[in-house]
């Protein structure tokens, strides 16, 4: 299982998120795409609590976006979306981050 979805159906908020799967002992990444111009604060589902740290913003600088948002996240034991752990993360707009589970 190398893909699941956390989230495809946010189409009325233009806001869709996956997770993507490794090999064994591989770090979960956690794919969150914002498809509108307007700034969220989105509670996503994710598979493992702990830190999780931002491995991509498109909105950084160093991809001529303008930054902002979180460096890294903490999953919390609360279910969500089907899965075990959630958290709240900034999703700026237009944007993609991914999260990369700290293992």
């Amino acid at each position: 299982e190398g893909f699941r979805w956390i989230d495809a159906d946010a189409a009325d908020l233009s806001l869709y998120s996956f997770l993507r799967f490794g090999d064994a002992g591989d770090p979960a990444l956690a794919v969150l795409c914002n498809f509108t111009p307007v700034q969220r604060v989105w509670t996503t589902g994710l598979p493992a609590g702990g830190a999780w740290e931002v491995l991509l913003s498109s909105e950084d600088p160093l991809y001529g976006g303008q930054g902002g948002g979180e460096s890294r996240v903490t999953a919390r034991a609360q279910p969500h979306q089907n899965l075990d752990y959630s958290t709240d993360v900034t999703l700026l707009p237009l944007s993609v981050t991914i999260l990369k589970q700290k293992v």
